[in-house]
């Protein structure tokens, strides 16, 4: 499984929500759900990330900045 790098996503949700139980239950989540999403245990469907998109105010050009970014690994992992 592709990790991918969810700090920025995470940052906007405390911004907005102020918490990620705040934020799980805006998308209609479980909040440990969400953090295994977040941990990269499992993937946002197409449906939990339209539902990020518009509670959290991202702009569509900015979507892949906040799901898409890789982890970089450093050398030795």
């Amino acid at each position: 499984m592709t990790g991918y790098n969810y700090t920025k996503l995470r940052k906007r949700i405390r911004r907005v929500c102020k918490t990620e139980r705040e934020f799980a239950r805006r998308i209609g989540i479980c909040p440990g759900t969400l953090s295994e999403k977040l941990n990269g245990k499992t993937f946002f469907c197409l449906f939990d990330m339209e539902k990020a998109v518009e509670v959290l105010g991202i702009a569509d050009g900015d979507i892949s900045e906040y799901f898409f970014t890789k982890e970089t690994l450093t050398v030795g992992e």
